[in-house]
C-alpha cells in the first residue's frame, strides 16, 4: 500500500517526473516494490494547466481495491507564475473543514494527494443551484475567517496602508512587467497583439486603465483592503468539488490553492460570480457567457448565506447584504483582469516575433480566446463605471453587462 504520511508530515521526494512517464513516480509510494505492478494509473481530462493521473491500487487478482491517489504533474510555464512554497503554506493553514485535502509527499515538479473518492468536480450548470450555492457562500466563509494571517503577511499587506496592497494586484502588477519584457509582441505590427487579444488601443493605455482602475477601488472599496483574508481566487468549476450523491445535502469542498493568498474576500465571491460564465467542459471551453451571470436575486442570496454562517445569531439587515452584493460588481472586473492577463503568460505568444507562425494550438486551451473573452466584459465595467471611455478600447468588442451599484 501507499506510505503512511499525514498531511502535515508531507515530505519531499527529489525527482522529476515527465507528464509522459507517470509511472516514475510509483516507486515512491508504494510500500513493497513487489507491488509497483498493482498500480493503474489514467489520465484525468480537463486540467486547464496541470496534468492530472488517477493512481488505482489493485489486488492480487488485478481488480480495484478502491485506494486511489492523485498524481498531480505542475505545468513548468507556471513556474513563473505559481509559488509553490506559498501554495504548500497555504495548504498546512486550511481551516477542519478542508481537512480531507491530504497531501502525501511532493516532488520537484508536482505532488502525490489522497484521491477524493466521494467527490467529483462540480459541473458549470450546477454551480448557480441554490442548494450549491448556499454552501459554496459557506466555504468561503470558513477560508475567510478561520485562516490567521501571519505576521509577514499583515506587514506586507498593512504594512503602508496608503499602498492598498493585496495579493491579486501584486500578481497582476508583476505580470504586466514581465509582459512588458516583450517589446516584440507588445509593439510588433502596430500594436496589434494589445488590440487583439487585450481589445486596447495601444499598451500605454492599457496600463493607464488598469492603475485607474485600481485606483477607483482604493477608492470606492476601501473597506474591503481594510478587512482582508485569506482567499482562494480560482474558484472555477474544476477546483470545486461536489459529493456525487449531488443533492440537496451534497457538501461542496474548495481544492487546488494554487492562487491562494491575501485578499479582500469581495475579489474572492466576485471571482466566483464570474467563473459561473465558463463551462470548461464545453467545445468553446474559453467563452465566458455573460447570460450565465448570476441574477440579481442569486447574488443576493449568494451573500446572505455568506453572511448568515457561522454568524446565524447576529442579524444581517438587507443594506449591508446590498453593499456586498454592489462590491462583488465592482471587483468582478478585476477577475477578468487577473486572468486576462494571465492568458498572456500562458499562451506562449510572448516569445514569438511579430512575423513568426503562432504557437499549434490544437488540443490546448485556447488561452488567447480565453482572454478576448474576459476582456471583452472588463472593458464594458470601465465604461460603465466611468473609467474608461470607448475611445480607449476596441469598443466593437465589448460586452456591456448590467451594472447596479449606487
Amino acid at each position: 500500500m501507499f506510505r503512511n504520511m499525514t498531511y502535515t508530515e508531507a515530505k519531499y521526494v527529489d525527482i522529476h517526473v515527465t507528464p509522459e512517464r507517470p509511472e516514475q513516480l510509483v516507486p515512491y509510494v508504494v510500500s513493497d516494490a513487489s507491488m509497483a505492478n498493482n498500480i493503474s494509473i489514467t489520465k484525468i481530462e480537463g486540467a486547464l494547466t496541470n496534468v492530472i493521473y488517477k493512481a488505482s491500487l489493485l489486488d492480487e487478482s488485478q481488480n480495484p481495491t478502491g485506494q486511489n491517489y492523485l498524481l498531480r504533474l505542475y505545468d513548468t510555464k507556471n513556474d513563473s507564475i505559481v509559488d509553490r512554497e506559498s501554495e504548500l503554506d497555504v495548504l498546512r493553514r486550511l481551516p477542519p473543514s478542508f481537512d480531507m485535502i491530504k497531501i502525501l509527499f511532493h516532488f520537484e515538479n508536482g505532488r502525490v494527494e489522497n484521491f477524493l473518492d466521494e467527490y467529483r468536480a462540480i459541473k458549470s450548470s450546477e454551480m448557480k443551484l441554490p442548494h450549491n450555492m448556499h454552501k459554496i457562500a459557506q466555504r468561503f466563509k470558513e477560508l475567510h475567517t478561520q485562516v490567521t494571517l501571519t505576521e509577514s503577511e499583515k506587514k506586507l499587506y498593512y504594512g503602508n496602508p496608503s499602498e492598498f496592497r493585496c495579493f491579486v494586484w501584486d500578481k497582476i502588477f508583476v505580470w504586466l512587467d514581465t509582459i512588458e519584457q516583450y517589446e516584440s509582441w507588445l509593439n510588433g505590427t502596430q500594436n496589434k497583439n494589445v488590440q487583439r487579444n487585450l481589445l486596447c488601443r495601444d499598451w500605454q493605455t492599457f496600463k493607464h486603465i488598469v492603475h485607474k482602475y485600481k485606483n477607483w477601488l482604493t477608492e470606492n472599496e476601501t473597506s474591503g483592503f481594510q478587512n482582508m483574508a485569506m482567499c482562494h481566487n480560482d474558484t472555477q468549476h474544476g477546483n470545486i468539488m461536489l459529493e456525487r450523491t449531488a443533492d440537496a445535502n451534497s457538501d461542496v469542498i474548495f481544492i487546488d490553492f494554487e492562487y491562494g493568498g491575501i485578499d479582500p474576500v469581495e475579489f474572492d465571491l466576485a471571482n466566483f460570480a464570474t467563473e459561473c460564465m465558463n463551462d470548461y467542459e464545453a467545445g468553446e471551453s474559453w467563452v465566458c457567457d455573460p447570460q450565465r451571470y448570476p441574477s440579481k436575486d442569486a447574488l443576493l442570496y449568494f451573500v446572505q448565506s455568506y453572511y448568515d454562517h457561522l454568524d446565524g445569531a447576529v442579524e444581517i439587515n438587507c443594506k449591508t447584504v446590498k453593499q456586498m452584493a454592489e462590491s462583488i460588481t465592482r471587483w468582478r472586473a478585476c477577475s477578468q483582469l487577473f486572468w486576462s492577463v494571465w492568458a498572456v503568460l500562458q499562451s506562449g505568444e510572448l516569445t514569438k516575433g511579430a512575423n513568426d507562425t503562432p504557437v499549434d494550438q490544437t488540443g490546448r486551451f485556447e488561452y488567447l480566446k480565453f482572454c478576448r473573452s474576459k476582456m471583452s466584459l472588463f472593458w464594458g465595467d470601465m465604461i460603465s463605471f466611468g473609467i474608461a471611455t470607448p475611445h480607449d478600447c476596441i469598443i466593437s468588442e465589448v460586452t456591456t453587462m448590467d451594472v447596479d451599484i449606487a
